[in-house]
């Protein structure tokens, strides 16, 4: 029963992890992101690659967590069913 339920999540989540894989962004940008983060005096908490990532956590902060799961989840092409 577990797996019937989750199984259509699990395959989104396999598609999106194959997608990301050939659209992701490059392991040198990262490494360099991460260089800076540990070169400088005070790091931030946070550091967001691509830029586009910044809306994602100013909309995840302003959404409640039910509107953010329903949107995360119709992202994946599933449906939220109240609580995953």
């Amino acid at each position: 029963e577990q797996e019937a339920r989750y199984a259509q999540l699990y395959d989104a989540m396999e598609r999106l992890a194959e997608e990301s894989a050939r659209t992701g962004i490059p392991a040198a940008d990262v490494a360099q992101v991460v260089a800076d983060a540990l070169t400088v005096d005070k790091p931030k908490a946070r550091y967001l690659l691509p830029t586009s990532s910044a809306v994602t956590m100013h909309a995840r902060r302003l959404l409640p967590d039910e509107v953010w799961d329903s949107v995360m989840m119709g992202s994946l092409g599933a449906k939220s069913e109240g609580g995953l």
